[in-house]
């Protein structure tokens, strides 16, 4: 398995380990619900540049086009959501491993990705996405660019994502899953109460506190991933409660250090594992 490099932050989103929390719908909801205008007129309405994708492999011209507005679609919400938006950046939406992994250390000679057959990994001015083995979604990847995009809008805010530190992996993670989580129910796909049910399940299951520190290596770990990903879904969305959806990308835009998390969320980090895991025991009790 090829080395880990901290110039990414690894999405390992291999669409089975969603699913487990999360019934997702093939259907794609182009232009959201019914009493807001397309999503294609909101987004030209942004004043950005088209976002740019790279396909790399066999994509019809109607998956091209789906892709794009996924990317419109996340750009269009996160925008009426957090108040940021960027086309600087470039998505490259692969069908094998190889043909992206290619790309990436083009971009990054002397560094490669580890092998994964379907998810998505963000560095601070692109986007990987790989749909080699997509099985059950097939090659619908949409929720999974706007957990990247997310990772996009994070380095956006002022922290770059290619020093993270091992403490806030489950944050920088977790709030890119809250918003892909806010992306997938406006699509018609997901609820966010259906994520929380299945997050806490999750987590039940596996009866351990949120991870003080992750490294980027302890992804590769089942749990580990789990943990840091569902539960820091669950982490972001307890924050979120008590500080705003606007904190989130605040603690990038602060620093992303121990004292920014204290601005923007209210509280210390020791404060926040403390509140957090009584949290847990109320609502996500280990099982029996």
């Amino acid at each position: 398995m090829p080395a880990l490099t901290p110039r990414t932050v690894a999405s390992l989103a291999p669409l089975a380990a969603i699913v487990v929390f999360a019934a997702v719908v093939a259907l794609i909801v182009v232009c959201g619900s019914p009493d807001r205008e397309p999503v294609d007129e909101r987004w030209r309405e942004l004043g950005v540049a088209e976002p740019e994708i790279v396909f790399l492999g066999d994509f019809s011209e109607e998956e091209q086009v789906l892709f794009l507005r996924e990317i419109q679609a996340a750009q269009v919400l996160f925008e009426e959501r957090f108040g940021i938006v960027t086309s600087d950046f470039t998505t490259y939406l692969s069908t094998t491993f190889n043909s992206v992994n290619a790309a990436y250390t083009r971009l990054y000679p002397g560094d490669q990705l580890y092998w994964f057959p379907c998810g998505g990994i963000a560095t601070d001015n692109e986007i990987f996405v790989v749909i080699e083995n997509c099985t059950g979604w097939g090659r619908a990847n949409e929720d999974v660019l706007a957990h990247e995009y997310f990772h996009i809008l994070q380095s956006a805010s002022g922290t770059s994502l290619r020093a993270i530190a091992p403490w806030k992996t489950w944050l920088v993670e977790g709030s890119a899953d809250y918003a892909m989580a806010l992306h997938s129910e406006a699509r018609g796909r997901t609820t966010m109460d259906e994520r929380r049910f299945g997050a806490r399940y999750g987590w039940s299951d596996i009866g351990e506190p949120l991870p003080r520190e992750t490294h980027i290596a302890d992804l590769l770990e089942d749990d580990t991933w789990k943990l840091v990903y569902q539960v820091g879904f669950l982490a972001a969305d307890w924050l979120v409660e008590r500080a705003g959806e606007d904190s989130l990308l605040a603690f990038f835009s602060l620093g992303g250090d121990e004292a920014a998390f204290n601005e923007a969320f209210g509280m210390t980090l020791d404060e926040f594992h403390i509140a957090f895991e009584e949290h847990r025991l109320e609502v996500a009790p280990p099982f029996e």
